[in-house]
């Protein structure tokens, strides 16, 4: 599966090089890329950032809070737009976006952070601290962490305090 995964990532990015994560949702550390339905991969800058978040969220797909992973890859320099080179797969879950939206502040998305945290804590001893609306997912209902990255947005005590301010 990883190796089909990888070599289809490949193939866009010979098609069209460098729309492919020019175009991908982004955050701070990584770009995200849609294969199909089921499987996406993640493009990083750096060897050292991709091997820490993939390790967290494999870490914490073992214990069935975050999405599934496949392998990790690097690609050559010259096949490399934006500098993405170094990546891994990952699975495709329902965004908490929207539904972050209409709930923001709200004691269901209060509850929802903290069952997201204290999961984390419990599985792979991570806190996590990057309140995002996209950094939430839900897989078979169950809400998890998609982002894995060590940028710290607020937590959730400066969370509160921000959105008490409105």
């Amino acid at each position: 599966m990883s190796a089909i995964i990888i070599g289809k990532f490949k193939n866009m990015i010979k098609k069209d090089r460098g729309e492919v994560t020019r175009n991908a949702l982004s955050g701070i550390s990584c770009a995200f890329v849609p294969i199909n339905k089921k499987w996406a991969v993640k493009m990083y800058w750096d060897e050292e950032t991709r091997d820490e978040t993939y390790e967290r969220q494999a870490g914490a797909a073992a214990h069935g809070v975050a999405p599934s992973v496949g392998a990790c890859f690097d690609l050559p320099e010259s096949d490399c737009p934006e500098d993405y080179r170094y990546g891994y797969i990952t699975e495709i879950v329902e965004c908490g976006s929207e539904v972050f939206n209409a709930i923001y502040g709200t004691e269901e998305y209060w509850a929802i952070w903290t069952e997201i945290t204290d999961d984390l804590e419990a599985a792979i001893n991570w806190k996590f601290e990057d309140f995002g609306f996209g950094n939430v997912g839900r897989k078979n209902g169950k809400w998890m962490c998609v982002d894995f990255g060590n940028f710290k947005m607020r937590t959730m005590d400066q969370q509160k305090e921000r959105y008490a301010k409105r």
